[in-house]
């Protein structure tokens, strides 16, 4: 599964996934912030960072959090 997104300058960004949407807590997906360049920055969500792997399951949700580049 790929993460695609469009980044800006001066900003951070980090994944974060859940197994469902109900009742479950969202777990960070890359252990480093993303730094923006301006352009769309692409994320592999191979089951290095996400627990269980995507390919074993049937629904997965991503959100983008954004923050100012420190």
């Amino acid at each position: 599964i790929v993460v695609k997104f469009l980044t800006s300058a001066r900003r951070e960004y980090t994944v974060w996934y859940a197994n469902s949407l109900m009742g479950t807590s969202w777990q960070q997906a890359t252990s480093n912030a993303i730094e923006g360049t301006g352009s769309i920055y692409e994320w592999l969500d191979d089951g290095s960072a996400t627990d269980p792997d995507p390919a074993l399951l049937t629904n997965r949700f991503y959100r983008v959090k954004v923050g100012l580049a420190q």
